[in-house]
């Protein structure tokens, strides 16, 4: 698990099956909100072909409206605007760690539990990762993760439980506050992105219970 990403993510290039996209999509996700994109990721999302819903549809109109951010999105220009927006000096903008979202009955107890849920699920923060394990990207790579674990009950049950403890009570917000921060072009349609994926991960969780 880290709050930084490879940087080789391939939309659907060879992982044709739902689930593997899924993983795919948490992965991009994870990678976008760790720091500003490379150019070889935003090339990659602006030449996919992958299409995701249909028109009218929220996850479809997201991806297409994020991959059009793609095509005119500039790697230097977002590595400042994610630290503007998300790391600041003295203070960010806006706060991407699940812990600032959540109750104060169990923020402070936040990192505590995560870490010892990571640890009953093997991973662990790798060295040289400063952020803390709440970080979005963090969570998001550890959703791409558990997705690409297999697709049996025990592994969706491993997913839900892990999506609707960490994700589920903050993103939405989260997304919202992105969305309209004044300067947040790319990561507008990024937060409209992770939003309309999440809602759909949080229906289909919901229905395979």
């Amino acid at each position: 698990m880290s709050a930084q990403p490879s940087d080789d993510h391939e939309l659907g290039a060879t992982l044709a099956p739902e689930e593997a996209l899924r993983a795919e999509i948490y992965g991009l996700l994870a990678h976008v909100f760790a720091a500003g994109p490379s150019a070889q990721l935003l090339g990659s999302v602006a030449g996919s072909n992958v299409e995701l819903g249909v028109p009218g549809d929220a996850l479809g109109d997201a991806w297409r409206a994020f991959r059009q951010a793609a095509t005119t999105a500039d790697a230097a220009a977002l590595e400042v605007e994610h630290a503007e927006l998300f790391v600041g000096t003295g203070r960010a903008r806006l706060s991407i760690y699940a812990s600032h979202y959540l109750s104060d009955s169990w923020r402070e107890h936040t990192l505590v539990e995560l870490r010892d849920e990571l640890a009953g699920l093997g991973l662990a923060r790798q060295p040289g990762v400063t952020q803390p394990e709440d970080h979005l990207a963090a969570l998001l790579d550890v959703m791409r993760h558990l997705a690409g674990r297999g697709t049996g009950d025990a592994e969706i049950n491993t997913q839900r439980r892990f999506f609707t403890r960490y994700l589920d009570p903050w993103f939405e917000r989260f997304g919202a506050e992105v969305a309209i921060a004044g300067d947040a072009g790319f990561y507008g349609a990024a937060a409209e992105m992770l939003m309309a994926f999440c809602l759909v991960e949080r229906q289909a969780f919901s229905l395979a219970e």
